[in-house]
């Protein structure tokens, strides 16, 4: 003989509620570069935002590209970004660009990403599409 008790009625009427779907998944943060390029060909407004420093920004960088060096970032500076419009951002490897792409998505930035391997990846993966400047 079972010496559980019964159910109650709460928990017989919480096991005949339907499931609850479940919020939609973010969208993914980090990009490859065949991905940044096709999000970038959707999306004409999209900015590109370069977190390197002054002597690898005078390096070279993607034409029409904002640099915006990270050790200068602060809050403030990252709360002028356009909310509305595509943000994607690049550093050497990717590792600074995630870092500042994470806090723009906490700050409530859901098209921000993040090129993941950086411009040594979009170099590498697709040389000819893209216009890096050489000084």
């Amino acid at each position: 003989m079972d010496d559980s008790p019964a159910p109650t009625a709460e928990e017989n009427s919480s096991s005949s509620q339907q499931v609850v779907a479940s919020p939609p998944k973010p969208k993914p943060m980090n990009v490859l570069p065949h991905e940044a390029l096709k999000m970038l060909e959707q999306n004409p407004g999209a900015q590109i935002i370069d977190v390197r420093e002054d002597i690898e920004w005078n390096f070279g960088h993607i034409q029409n590209s904002q640099h915006l060096p990270m050790s200068q970032l602060t809050l403030p500076a990252l709360e002028q970004l356009p909310k509305d419009k595509v943000l994607l951002l690049v550093c050497r490897s990717g590792s600074r660009s995630g870092i500042i792409t994470a806090k723009l998505r906490e700050l409530g930035y859901v098209n921000a990403y993040n090129l993941s391997g950086g411009l040594r990846a979009l170099n590498f993966e697709l040389p000819e599409k893209i216009n890096v400047l050489e000084h």
